[in-house]
């Protein structure tokens, strides 16, 4: 049976990418339509990644610090990210380095648009069956395009 460490070390380094940065609609749907599905564990280890990238002094980092930014051990860090990559959030690469042993380069996805992560048959199911009928019919209520609604006035 493979353990944590088989996989990671909390000394091993990773780099982080986004192509864009985090839209507004991002984060709603990350807030409100993943998190219910993938846990507060990973919608923060998301961010943290997200801050990581951000930061224009630091190009590499050690999975420690995340950890401890985190305040996790390295199994919780290991389902939080299956989680964020079973839901198409982040994509995982590694590669051997002589001097530094495993590198890892973490890439993070922009969330759906939330109203494609509604249309969608899995994303809507799976959200559905994390907050039930009635929340989810707030949530579809609360990303439905509004529309402007005008009335001729008589005089």
């Amino acid at each position: 049976m493979r353990s944590a460490w088989d996989e990671v070390t909390p000394n091993a380094i990773y780099r982080v990418f986004k192509s864009l940065p985090l839209s507004k609609e991002g984060n709603d749907g990350l807030i409100y339509l993943y998190q219910p599905i993938i846990g507060p564990t990973a919608l923060a280890l998301y961010f943290q990644l997200i801050g990581d990238e951000g930061d224009q002094r630091e190009l590499e980092f050690i999975h420690l610090d995340c950890l401890n930014a985190l305040n996790i051990g390295l199994p919780t860090f290991l389902e939080a990210r299956k989680r964020l990559e079973g839901m198409g959030l982040l994509s995982v690469f590694q590669k051997e380095d002589q001097e530094f042993g495993k590198m890892f380069i973490y890439q993070l996805e922009e969330p759906l648009a939330p109203q494609a992560f509604m249309k969608d048959v899995t994303y809507s199911f799976l959200l559905n069956q994390a907050v039930g009928d009635r929340k989810f019919q707030q949530l579809t209520n609360r990303f439905e395009p509004k529309k402007l609604i005008t009335r001729l006035i008589e005089k």
